[in-house]
């Protein structure tokens, strides 16, 4: 089964290239003609206001296009040694005014110290995963509320990839729990599948988790959802650790139980 669909994946993934290849060039001159007609002079207000939404819906398609383009393209990961908790913050930080926006806000816990290890991975990447994965919470909660963000330090190989082997016996758990609308149990398999979206049409392209599960693949971690319907979901990353000498350890650590995301109440 794992062989089909990385073979499936394969096809979507050169049918995803060749398309947003294809759309890029007219979809810039259509973007730069509507742009001249809403800042020409003699244009009429509603003239003008059909071209800024062309220009603004030209923008969307745009974001689709390099959605697909980092599904079928995934670019070579960049390594660092990181501090999770300080990214997670940070990105958090950067989408504080989307969050407030739907009176929601976002709790980081810090769960141990990684003692003798790091992770290693590409800070733009997960930086991509994780504005997916809050986002995503964030919409699935339309009433507002809490997404608590929990990054736990030692964890054993998570189920998906036991008896792989290579696999690190030390992994870097991050749950991202919202309590939202959840996610009804025959959608959960299709979850990460390109194209497939539980959300209404003009809300989402279904690229978002294909991306971010390709980008965890890429990094030999391992991404999986739990959820209920009306209760709301939690997905979990597991990030393997890398093992250091005594004398390179560092703490990156985070403020623990820190509200990173909307007002204070």
């Amino acid at each position: 089964e794992h062989l089909r669909r990385s073979e499936r994946l394969a096809t979507v993934g050169t049918l995803a290239a060749g398309l947003a290849h294809e759309l890029g060039t007219p979809l810039h001159v259509i973007a730069g003609r509507a742009r001249m007609i809403a800042s020409a002079d003699g244009v009429n207000e509603d003239a003008r206001s059909d071209a800024r939404a062309v220009v603004d819906q030209a923008a969307r398609v745009q974001q689709i296009i390099e959605q697909l383009l980092d599904f079928a393209r995934p670019r070579r990961a960049e390594r660092r040694t990181l501090d999770l908790p300080g990214l997670i913050r940070a990105d958090v930080d950067l989408l504080r005014p989307l969050l407030q926006r739907r009176n929601v806000q976002a709790k980081l816990n810090v769960v141990g110290v990684p003692t003798g290890s790091r992770i290693s991975a590409d800070a733009n990447q997960l930086r991509q995963v994780f504005t997916n994965l809050l986002l995503n919470a964030a919409q699935a909660m339309s009433e507002g509320g809490e997404i608590v963000i929990e990054v736990t330090y030692h964890q054993p190989t998570p189920e998906g990839l036991r008896g792989t082997a290579g696999a690190p016996p030390s992994f870097t758990r991050i749950a991202v729990r919202d309590h939202g609308s959840g996610i009804e149990p025959d959608d959960l398999p299709r979850l990460f599948d390109p194209f497939f979206t539980t959300k209404k049409v003009g809300e989402g392209s279904g690229l978002g988790l294909a991306v971010v599960h390709g980008i965890i693949s890429g990094h030999g971690g391992w991404i999986g959802v739990e959820s209920e319907p009306g209760k709301g979901s939690t997905f979990s990353v597991w990030l393997p650790e890398e093992p250091i000498q005594e004398d390179d350890a560092g703490s990156p650590g985070g403020p623990r139980g820190a509200i990173i995301g909307g007002e204070q109440g």
